[in-house]
């Protein structure tokens, strides 16, 4: 009974992850492997770690105004933004 659950899935999120991770261990005209080549030039360059830092700040900044905006309607707060809480 559970089959067609577990085919749906392995088809629609399983497969495509494991194939997106296989693609990006591909080069640039995606004819060779070259495994984590692409992530370690990624993490070695600093426009990278500059997008990082300005998504962090970003988000961070976004989360502190939502926070005191709840926080004079609502007595949670702070606590009412966090993930999961």
């Amino acid at each position: 009974m559970c089959l067609p659950l577990i085919v749906i899935i392995v088809g629609l999120v399983i497969y495509p992850a494991f194939y997106s991770i296989y693609l990006s261990m591909l080069n640039k005209a995606q004819t060779r492997f070259i495994g984590l080549g692409n992530f370690s030039f990624l993490l070695s360059r600093d426009v990278f770690r500059q997008v990082v830092e300005q998504t962090a700040i970003f988000a961070l900044s976004a989360w502190a105004l939502s926070a005191s905006r709840n926080s004079s309607t609502n007595r949670i707060g702070i606590v009412s933004t966090l993930p999961f809480g």
